[in-house]
C-alpha cells in the first residue's frame, strides 16, 4: 500500500494487497471515500503489491503498481479518472518509491537494485540518473527536502544518502540508528525528516542541517 497528500485536505491511498483499490481520506470530515473514487483500471498489467507508490503533484496523483510491473499511472483529481503514462525504465518492486521537487518526479526502482530515475512530467518521459550507492529494497524510501533527495536503503541496512540534483551525484550521510527493513517509511515536514524503522514500533527524526 501507499499514501500521499495534496498538501491541503485530502490523503490518497493505494490499498495494495493484490488489489487495484484506490481511496481518499478527508482530513476535514474524518471520513474515507471508496465508492466515489475510481480504482486503478483493470488494464493495469498487475494488481498493486510490493513496490506500489504514490506522489501528488499539481492536481494529479502519480502511481507505481509495483509487483514487478513497469506500469506508471496518473489520477486526475478533477475528473476522477486514470491515465496510463510512459512505462518506468525497469520493473518496480519492494522498496520502490516516488517523490517530487515540485516540477519533476524522482523514483527508486527498489527490487534490490540501484535504479534511480527522473520523470519529466511535461514531456511524459523517464531518464536514468546516477544509480544509488547500494541496492534499495525492503523498507527503502525517498523524500525531497530542501533542494535535495534523501534516500534510505532499507534491505535490513542502515544506509542513508543524499542526492544532489544539480550535480547528479550522491553523498553518504549519518547512518540510521538501526537497520531499516520491511515497513520502513520516510517523510518530511518542512523542517525535519521522519523515519519508521519497520518490523518494530521504532520511530526516528533526522535533523537535516546537523546530519544527525
Amino acid at each position: 500500500g501507499a499514501l500521499t497528500n495534496d498538501g491541503s485536505r485530502y490523503i490518497y491511498a493505494l490499498r495494495g494487497d493484490n488489489t487495484r483499490v484506490f481511496l481518499r481520506y478527508d482530513t476535514t470530515t474524518d471520513t474515507w471515500d471508496d465508492a466515489g473514487i475510481a480504482d486503478l483500471p483493470v488494464t493495469t498489467t498487475k494488481t498493486v503489491l510490493k513496490g506500489g507508490a504514490l506522489v501528488y503533484l499539481n492536481g494529479y496523483v502519480y502511481a507505481f503498481v509495483g509487483n514487478d510491473a513497469l506500469d506508471f499511472w496518473r489520477y486526475n483529481v478533477a475528473s476522477n479518472s486514470w491515465e496510463k503514462m510512459a512505462n518506468a525504465l525497469g520493473t518496480v518492486n519492494t522498496g520502490a518509491g516516488l517523490t517530487t521537487d515540485g516540477t519533476n518526479i524522482y523514483a527508486t526502482q527498489g527490487d534490490g537494485k540501484k535504479g534511480f530515475w527522473r520523470y519529466n512530467v511535461a514531456a511524459n518521459t523517464w531518464m536514468a540518473l546516477a544509480p544509488t550507492l547500494e541496492n534499495v529494497g525492503d523498507g527503502g524510501g525517498l523524500v525531497y527536502a530542501n533542494g535535495a533527495i534523501y534516500v534510505q536503503r532499507g534491505t535490513g541496512q542502515d544506509d542513508f544518502w543524499r542526492y544532489n540534483i544539480a550535480a547528479n551525484s550522491w553523498t553518504t550521510l549519518a547512518v540510521a540508528p538501526a537497520n531499516i527493513d520491511d515497513g520502513g517509511a520516510i517523510t518530511f515536514d518542512g523542517t525535519a525528516i521522519y523515519v519508521l524503522r519497520g518490523r518494530s514500533t521504532t520511530f526516528y527524526r533526522y535533523n537535516v542541517s546537523a546530519n544527525t
